[in-house]
């Protein structure tokens, strides 16, 4: 994997595909979701805690 493209944060560890289950979306076409185990030396929610807040009022 010489190439890789992050979508939303960017989290330090490691986001391994572990399989996949088939789903129908709002419309009912079927599509494919991907599962991801998550390995890092920290854990994710202790990792998002400390993260800035953001307010999202519109």
């Amino acid at each position: 994997m010489s190439s890789s493209s992050t979508h939303g944060l960017a989290i330090p560890g490691v986001l391994r595909a572990t399989g996949f289950v088939t789903d129908d979306d709002e419309a009912g076409r079927p599509r494919r979701v991907t599962l991801y185990q998550f390995e890092s030396d920290g854990d994710l929610e202790t990792y998002l805690a400390g993260q800035p807040k953001k307010c999202g009022k519109r």
